[in-house]
């Protein structure tokens, strides 16, 4: 997908490292935006969303 602009929505993590901006949405809402190093530095909407999906109480 090279020279092109693609949006990607998923709620799977694991496709994370392949994106070069990571917008993450909350009830509707952009919460934070970024790298994935600058959001994981962050610890903020999404480490949160990981930790939840980790524990397996995700809705």
């Amino acid at each position: 997908m090279e020279d092109r602009l693609v949006f990607f929505a998923t709620q799977r993590l694991h496709w994370l490292n392949s994106m070069d901006y990571i917008l993450v949405m909350d009830g509707g809402r952009i919460v934070e935006a970024g790298t994935l190093q600058e959001l994981l530095e962050r610890k903020g909407a999404l480490v949160e969303l990981a930790k939840r999906m980790n524990r397996g109480d995700v809705a």
